[in-house]
């Protein structure tokens, strides 16, 4: 029995660590970098700040800093093209230890136009991370220590439409509608042989194929301060997670299953840019979003410098 716990003390941390993940992969696939001068350059820089509303044994517990590098080249006056680098550092939970923390890659496209008179843009975009970590089992009454490696891979894709609304009392609103595909995969592993009954786990996997609506307004404050806010719904159209299973001397086999499955998420924000020159400015930005497991949300600050070339 006490086996059965520590182990389901591991996989519900693995969980908020699949929280973390599905974070990462909405902070890259959501980059842009649209302001562009003569070389027909955009150049980003972001310092972020990502803190979990739960602060316990199961969470990753308010520590996760990040520095994200965007660029991006305008091929034609509606077509630009670019890459990110997201390098996080989190603090994780008392069982996980990351051995190799790689930073998320991500690539985006995006075609912007005139439909009806109206504003649009359409972007495509793609990320993928993977990490490596120590997990260790709890020690209970009467069980071992047992610690094994394994890594987590993540991948996403999304397809973004903006659209320009009316303008409400001097607000400009912009829709956006978002679909997106993730993927988590933690890999199966063995636990090394310093204990005397090492267990064996199953690989667990996330997918999740997700509708999101964002409504944006943004005010002109003077000629170089501009703020603006947004909320937004996303809903998981399919959402699918492997159970935590387990088999080793004694336990026979351990399958739990997922906790606290959340398919409707919301999120609001508030940004403030102040422009330095023609095509470069700095942002400031706060934002909340909903996580898919064990009740978590998670808040974001971030500082963003933009330049153009």
């Amino acid at each position: 029995t006490n086996t059965t716990t520590a182990l389901a003390t591991t996989g519900l941390q693995l969980h908020s660590i699949l929280n973390y993940k599905n974070n990462i992969l909405s902070q890259s696939l959501n980059a842009n970098c649209n302001v562009f001068g003569v070389k027909k350059v955009c150049a980003q820089l972001s310092l972020r700040y990502d803190s979990d509303n739960n602060d316990d044994e199961l969470s990753v517990n308010n520590d996760q800093s990040a520095f994200k590098l965007v660029g991006a080249y305008q091929v034609h006056p509606n077509f630009y093209i670019g890459g990110l680098i997201d390098q996080s550092d989190q603090k994780m939970p008392s069982n996980y230890h990351d051995t190799r923390n790689d930073p998320s890659l991500g690539l985006f496209a995006s075609y912007s136009g005139q439909y009806d008179g109206r504003d649009y843009a359409v972007k495509l975009s793609a990320a993928y991370n993977n990490e490596n970590y120590n997990i260790t089992r709890d020690v209970l009454t009467n069980t071992e220590a047992g610690t094994g490696s394994s890594s987590i891979a993540s991948e996403g894709v999304q397809l973004e439409i903006t659209s320009a609304l009316s303008k409400y009392q001097g607000i400009h609103l912009t829709g956006v509608a978002k679909l997106n595909y993730k993927n988590s995969n933690r890999k199966g592993y063995v636990e090394s042989n310093a204990v005397d009954f090492p267990i064996t786990y199953g690989a667990v996997e996330h997918n999740a194929v997700t509708s999101e609506l964002n409504l944006y307004g943004e005010m002109q404050l003077d000629t170089q301060w501009l703020a603006g806010g947004y909320i937004g719904i996303e809903h998981d159209l399919s959402n699918k997670i492997s159970s935590y299973s387990a088999t080793g001397s004694y336990i026979n086999s351990v399958s739990l299953t997922p906790q606290v499955l959340k398919t409707t998420r919301y999120q609001a924000g508030a940004f403030s840019i102040y422009a330095l020159q023609t095509n470069q400015h700095i942002k400031l930005s706060l934002s909340y979003r909903d996580a898919p497991f064990l009740s978590e949300g998670l808040t974001s600050t971030a500082i963003q410098f933009v330049t153009a070339f």
